[in-house]
């Protein structure tokens, strides 16, 4: 918790001299969020997995729907439909088949191919790094009056102090040694300052909400003045 703080506090000391308790320990609450976001991705589950669950929904689904207009079965209907009680869920043949089809949205929304395997990639969901590079975009705004290059070395090392913070290590392309450790950041903040300016993605925006939220709720715009953007 203490070298989180020291993290925090030098993140902190990149936008200001001299930063207040209250900048800090909002970058500490990114920190935490960032990780929070790592885990959650780290326990998302495979792509094949879910294709297989759906489905397998899909064929149950219209499985039960026709079982469900069997003439023999007709005596089941009153009670599968919700007859003995108002909070009952309504089991019908047409709400089946609304499941199956959503089953097989589902199947080609989260559909085989190249890229990530995990679902919370597919989806969208955002991830770690890029909340680190939204938070150095909006904080850095917030401070200058303006967005930080890619190629702004502060901003970069805010990026890598607030994901060390968040309990993160180097890239793989860095143990590689395709890149060094602040240059890898480039392409995070160039996403950001591009999600910043509009037309974001459902991961941009999830990331936006998260760091907009604590921003607001930290009260940070009252530490810095007002500064026009260059």
């Amino acid at each position: 918790m203490q070298e989180r703080s020291e993290l925090a506090r030098g993140a902190a000391a990149l936008l200001t001299a001299d930063p207040p308790s209250q900048l800090v320990c909002a970058i500490e609450l990114i920190a935490d969020q960032i990780h929070t976001a790592e885990t959650q991705a780290a326990a998302s589950p495979r792509r094949a997995e879910v294709r297989s669950k759906l489905a397998e929904l899909r064929c149950a689904a219209l499985k039960i729907a026709k079982l469900l207009e069997d003439e023999t079965l007709h005596w089941l209907r009153p009670s599968l439909q919700g007859g003995g009680g108002r909070n009952k869920v309504r089991i019908t043949p047409d709400r089946m088949r609304w499941l199956a089809k959503d089953a097989e949205w589902g199947l080609e929304y989260v559909r085989s191919g190249r890229g990530s395997d995990k679902l919370d990639d597919v989806l969208g969901v955002p991830r770690g790094r890029f909340l680190c590079a939204a938070a150095a975009v909006r904080l850095f705004e917030l401070a200058n009056g303006s967005a930080p290059s890619k190629e702004n070395l502060k901003a970069r090392e805010f990026c890598d102090l607030l994901w060390r913070a968040a309990g993160g290590g180097v890239s793989e392309a860095v143990e590689r040694g395709d890149t060094d450790n602040l240059a890898a950041w480039e392409r995070h903040l160039t996403s950001a300052r591009k999600a910043s300016k509009g037309g974001l993605s459902e991961r941009a925006l999830g990331a936006w909400l998260i760091i907009g939220e604590t921003i607001k709720d930290s009260h940070l715009r009252d530490i810095f003045p007002p500064k026009s953007a260059e």
